[in-house]
């Protein structure tokens, strides 16, 4: 299982400003529906594969302390020299299954777009490890294509159907990496039993 993340951490080596630079910030709505939930400010945010953290300093003037937890080297190295300056923001070189945070020590943790890259059942362990009574846990991610026209997102989507044949079939590309599939993750949060209550949102972002 080690080795899996390992792997999984590896993928994106060499490719973190590509990543910072093409990936979509996180929308106002996210934090405005989880700060909702949690009724609250919040002491300590946690996000989990927070890859160049584009999605962990947005937390700055809302938390007291923001925790980003990252394996990549190369995402991680962005992350701290993007958020110089910012007091209240750090970043921890570990797994989502092994942030090494004391127990009952968090208010609000979230994934954005990487909850499947990590064990779920591992990951949602640590996660109700770490969080306090009445913490959130919150899984985001962007529907791909993005609405723009429809002979666009028909190319998009013939494109990536071609990008999975090849990595399930090329050898070298097959085993690179393990990842689970976005359409269970409300199954596997609802399966874990760590929580008390559990929904899927679906909203729309400009």
């Amino acid at each position: 299982m080690k080795e899996n993340q390992h792997i999984n951490a590896d993928r994106f080596l060499g490719f973190a400003d590509v990543y910072n630079n093409a990936r979509p910030n996180c929308p106002e709505k996210v934090k405005t529906i989880i700060l909702k939930y949690l009724g609250k400010s919040p002491s300590v945010v946690v996000d989990l594969g927070c890859g160049t953290g584009l999605s962990t300093t947005i937390w700055s003037r809302v938390s007291n302390k923001v925790i980003g937890i990252e394996p990549s080297n190369d995402m991680i190295k962005l992350a701290r020299e993007k958020s110089f300056g910012l007091d209240n923001v750090e970043f921890i070189s570990a797994f989502s299954d092994n942030t090494g945070l004391e127990n009952s020590s968090v208010d609000i943790v979230t994934c954005s777009q990487s909850f499947h890259w990590m064990n779920p059942e591992t990951t949602l362990n640590e996660v109700s490890r770490i969080l306090k009574k009445g913490g959130v846990f919150a899984v985001y991610d962007c529907d791909w294509p993005p609405v723009c026209n429809w002979e666009a997102e028909f190319e998009y989507n013939k494109l990536f159907e071609q990008v999975d044949k090849i990595e399930a079939t090329h050898p070298d590309l097959k085993n690179s990496f393990i990842k689970w599939d976005k359409e269970n993750h409300l199954s596997n949060i609802e399966n874990s039993k760590n929580f008390r209550y559990i929904r899927e949102i679906v909203f729309s972002n400009t």
